[in-house]
């Protein structure tokens, strides 16, 4: 069964797969960068010359593929990925969904020191992104709560990534 981790930019969704994947024997696999590697497209590039509904659908053919792949994956998806098409209907049928979830404020300063890399925000003052962040996380919310744990990403140290295995075994892996 695959794990799909889902959250705002900056949340923490890669590392913290990676270190799930890693602890549970299982594959890891970033979309956003399987997306890049398989398009031979970088993602910056395409927002950045407004071809982000080409980037969506690149996206769900990428989360297609994940549910046909024939190894345990812990899949980091984009931000928005669960927030498109019926998306957050395909994970969630076909693996378990863990929303790693930060406030607006923590996002905020961990995306202020790589905003550059991130074309929706490289011309955002400190303010400007708090702002686009607080809304894109109204906009996103009820996406990410339908996943089938939310966990706070905010200090996710060895404890807790313990613990969120044990419950994932309890309750998953029967």
């Amino acid at each position: 069964m695959n794990i799909y981790c889902l959250g705002y930019m900056g949340a923490g969704k890669t590392t913290l797969g990676r270190k799930l994947a890693k602890a549970l024997g299982y594959h890891f696999l970033d979309l956003d960068a399987y997306i890049e590697k398989t398009s031979g497209r970088k993602i910056s590039y395409l927002f950045a010359e407004g071809m982000e509904d080409i980037f969506r659908k690149l996206e769900r053919v990428a989360l297609i593929y994940t549910t046909t792949a024939k190894q345990k994956l812990v899949i980091s998806t984009g931000g928005g990925t669960p927030c498109f098409f019926d998306n957050m209907d395909i994970i969630n049928r076909n693996g378990i969904s863990i929303y790693f979830e930060l406030d607006p404020q923590s996002l905020a300063n961990r995306l202020m020191a790589a905003k550059e890399k991130r074309p929706l925000l490289k011309d955002k003052t400190e303010d400007e992104l708090h702002a686009f962040i607080t809304q894109h996380l109204k906009e996103r919310d009820p996406f990410y709560r339908q996943a089938h744990l939310i966990e706070s990403a905010l200090n996710f140290d060895k404890a807790r990534m313990d613990d969120l295995i044990a419950r994932l075994q309890k309750n998953y892996f029967k």
